[in-house]
């Protein structure tokens, strides 16, 4: 009997031991591998709509947990298909990022697939997996051009036709493509072959049905082309472009949404001219005033042909682009000559002069600020242009301006002169006089119609590119550089056109005058503390949020392809931007210089933020208050860790070394003094 008790106990302890090492899902002191798999088998996350999968996903490679002494642990994840292969793809790019490729099915049913992820630790025994059931929504019919200018904005769409002009920028592929019915146009695509996208290309576009302007076009997040025949080796036939026209003439064929890929043969004086910040090149007809704008962001070898004949007479063919105040254009490489610039009598300048004024001044002319007044004409050096007002106390003969207390008209008389040549034309200018709006009201009110509005307020925001302003009704983004110099605190008078950017709420600057320099500006006492989730959560609709003061915590990080700021949950270590919150990249420099690369992934303790407004990649925008940043206090491991970032940014590895180096004695960490020693 003894015996069988001691049997029985021995039996009882085996079992015991079987169980504590079979539920290896708790952490032991001898491994506790399992465990930190199950913590991470808990925080891996799938960001895309598993309910209605539309497009492609970049999926997360590795997960941080951390040890009882708080050691970062990197849980790594392998990903798999293991139903629903034929809609569904891994694949690593070639920059490393894990992405799912999506194929959708035919027809109205979803597809239905499910998506493994392996986690394991290197060097550790065990692994853990989580399922996820992905749902895919069906692909969008393809539609004929004619189709897809009827289609509904914001909709899914796909088309085919054959690619008539096409470029690459950072961001993707840009292209016209045509069918029997029209020609229509496709913004910073996705393409698994993008050097095959050329003219006479047979492809399948997809993606999200938006217009900019009057081009109508398929955008959205992720647009795809896929090539379904190469283009020919002799290349595309363009045809006959007829002859050339000059600006006036393609102004004469007015703004129809149908225009754009429209290809026309232009001639014309090849100049640059600065606007503000930026260096812009224009093809000039003379003798109307007209200008065509050879767009920024088109074809940059025809950008670059054309600047390489600046202040020459050019002929060149082109693809119309869209019309935003008059036509921008994309130039086809290699087309671009030299001509003979055109013969014209001193008769023939003189009124071509009165024409560029009467085109760059016409009828009632609104005037809110000093005007500059030609003197001369490029027509001719020789032509002298003399001013005269019959109301100079709100508009001088040298263009100086005063608003008046009322709406006032003012005519300026010119006298254009050409050696025996000469002529007047008589100018009417609007000066006008707007009440003064509330914010609410101006936020009411329909952008489309650019309404020009009357607004006094306080500078809460500022920026290289515009200013964030309150009054007691509510705020607005004012957009511009020209914001006269104003700081926080500022309060500004100020007349702007009503305006949203991709659905940016905003003025668009005319005129900003400080009437009451501030003393800066109380952000800490009025901002409102929350988390990053709960200011990700606010909706785009409510523009209440503009303007809004908020102190908040996390780390900071980096994302996008141009590496921008955001600041993430402290225990956020998804990839990509999705729930952070984005510091607007023209942020002042004495602002943004508060971050820099090596403290990315550093916690914060406290930021200030205002609310700049919300644009259509739907995030909200975020002024960062200058000195408002206060990171979390390192320990010594970490400031020794943080200095080596800097050490290795300065001298990076392999780093080719020509003359002497330049060593810092003091590695640039807050909060403490990390000595560098160097041999």
């Amino acid at each position: 009997m003894k015996k069988l008790r001691r049997l029985g106990l021995v039996l009882l302890f085996a079992l015991m031991a079987f169980v504590v090492v079979g539920c290896s899902c708790v952490p032991t002191e001898e491994d506790p591998t399992m465990g930190y798999l199950e913590e991470a088998q808990g925080k891996i996350v799938f960001l895309g709509d598993a309910n209605n999968l539309k497009q492609d996903e970049q999926l997360q490679d590795t997960v941080i947990v951390q040890d009882a002494d708080g050691n970062r642990i990197t849980v790594k994840v392998a990903w798999s298909i293991s139903k629903g292969s034929e809609y569904l793809k891994v694949e690593k790019t070639a920059e490393g990022k894990t992405m799912l490729r999506v194929t959708r099915p035919e027809g109205s049913e979803q597809g239905e697939a499910t998506l493994v992820a392996t986690l394991t630790i290197e060097g550790k025994d065990g692994s853990k997996t989580r399922e996820f059931t992905i749902y895919i929504a069906p692909a969008p019919r393809a539609l004929t051009v004619a189709e897809l200018f009827e289609a509904e904005l914001n909709q899914d769409v796909q088309g085919e036709g054959i690619v008539t002009h096409s470029w690459e920028d950072s961001s993707g592929v840009l292209a016209f493509f045509k069918d029997e019915t029209g020609s229509f146009f496709i913004y910073r695509a996705k393409s698994d072959h993008p050097e095959r996208v050329k003219p006479g290309a047979k492809v399948s576009v997809s993606g999200t049905r938006k217009n900019h302007y009057n081009c109508q076009q398929i955008a959205g997040d992720t647009p795809r082309i896929t090539v379904l025949e190469d283009a020919p080796a002799a290349g595309y036939v363009y045809g006959d472009l007829g002859p050339a026209k000059n600006a006036a003439e393609v102004e004469a064929m007015g703004q129809d949404i149908h225009l754009p890929g429209t290809f026309v043969r232009l001639t014309g004086k090849a100049v640059q001219k600065t606007e503000g910040q930026y260096t812009n090149s224009y093809l000039d007809d003379l003798a109307s005033g007209k200008s065509i704008s050879i767009y920024y962001g088109g074809h940059p070898q025809g950008l670059a042909d054309f600047n390489a004949k600046l202040d020459k007479y050019v002929e060149l063919d082109a693809v119309l682009y869209s019309y935003s105040g008059g036509w921008r254009v994309s130039v086809i490489p290699g087309t671009v000559v030299e001509v003979a610039a055109p013969e014209l009598t001193d008769e023939e300048k003189v009124a071509a002069a009165i024409g560029n004024l009467n085109t760059t001044f016409p009828e009632n002319y609104a005037v809110y600020k000093n005007v500059k007044l030609p003197t001369t004409s490029a027509l001719d050096e020789a032509i002298a242009i003399a001013w005269e007002s019959d109301n100079a106390a709100v508009l001088s003969k040298t263009g100086a301006y005063s608003r008046p207390d009322a709406t006032t008209t003012v005519k300026l008389t010119a006298t254009i002169t050409l050696r025996e040549v000469t002529e007047t034309v008589e100018l009417t200018f609007l000066a006008p006089v707007h009440d003064v709006s509330t914010i609410a009201e101006v936020l009411a009110m329909d952008p489309a119609n650019k309404p020009v509005v009357h607004v006094q307020a306080t500078v809460t925001g500022v920026l290289k590119d515009g200013i964030v302003v309150e009054d007691s009704t509510g705020a607005i983004l004012l957009y511009g550089s020209s914001y006269g110099g104003a700081k926080y605190g500022d309060v500004v008078d100020v007349i702007g056109k009503r305006d949203a950017y991709k659905g940016l709420q905003q003025l668009a600057i005319i005129t900003v005058d400080v009437t009451t320099p501030g003393e800066g500006y109380d952000h800490a006492s009025k901002a409102v503390e929350k988390t990053v989730a709960e200011l990700c959560a606010i909706p785009a609709t409510d523009l209440t949020n503009i303007g809004k003061i908020y102190k908040v915590s996390g780390k900071l990080a980096v994302a996008g392809k141009y590496n921008n700021y955001y600041i993430a949950a402290a225990d956020d270590e998804a990839e990509g931007a999705d729930g952070k919150l984005y510091i607007y990249y023209n942020n002042m420099p004495e602002a943004l210089n508060q971050f820099d690369m090596p403290q990315v992934g550093r916690k914060i303790d406290s930021a200030l933020l205002v609310v700049m407004g919300h644009h259509d990649d739907d995030k909200w925008r975020y002024v960062l208050i200058p000195e408002s940043v206060v990171f979390t206090a390192l320990n010594d491991a970490e400031t020794v860790a943080l200095a080596k970032k800097y050490l290795a940014l300065e001298l990076p590895a392999g780093k080719e070394v020509d003359k002497d180096l330049e060593f810092f004695a003091e590695a640039p960490v807050a909060h403490a003094t990390c000595t560098i020693l160097s041999s």
